[in-house]
């Protein structure tokens, strides 16, 4: 099973998953098609919630996040607020998702702490867990869907 292979299968059920977690959640398709992510960092997939009003870019990170992730992210926030945002949208937020042998994790990336209602109420707790276990959930799922071709043997 290849990284892109993971990459994909994971990006479909986090797509699918996130969606059907909560009406809220728009996906935004993807402006370049054919681009892959395998070669270079972009946005795998990026949302728009209703409730809060703002945009969440998501990227899957193989890996241990570093301070290069989170700094490349919050240029993308700052790309998306220049260029994307609406006059009553809220600062936009992303999560870096990383996946790890054995495990995975959520790294939330804003521009700037807010300790406001909505990051207090929406961001740090309850959605911060949906995307938690939404992101485990299709990590198992695209493992389960990869596995059968795997002709590795396990060595």
């Amino acid at each position: 099973m290849s990284e892109y292979d993971l990459r994909v299968a994971i990006r479909k059920e986090l797509e699918v998953s996130i969606q059907e977690s909560s009406p809220d959640f728009m996906l935004i398709p993807r402006q370049i098609e054919g681009y892959d992510a395998f070669d270079q960092r972009i946005i795998d997939l990026l949302f728009y919630h209703r409730n809060i009003q703002c945009m969440i870019p998501i990227y899957l990170r193989f890996g241990d996040s570093n301070i290069d992730d989170i700094e490349w992210m919050k240029q993308n926030l700052q790309v998306l607020i220049k260029y994307k945002t609406h006059e009553n949208d809220k600062k936009p937020f992303g999560f870096i998702l990383c996946v790890l042998e054995n495990a995975e994790y959520v790294e939330l990336v804003q521009l700037e702490q807010n300790d406001g209602w909505i990051s207090k109420k929406l961001i740090k707790f309850p959605l911060k867990q949906i995307i938690k276990a939404t992101f485990h959930d299709a990590v198992l799922k695209a493992h389960k869907q990869l596995a059968p071709g795997d002709v590795s043997g396990g060595t």
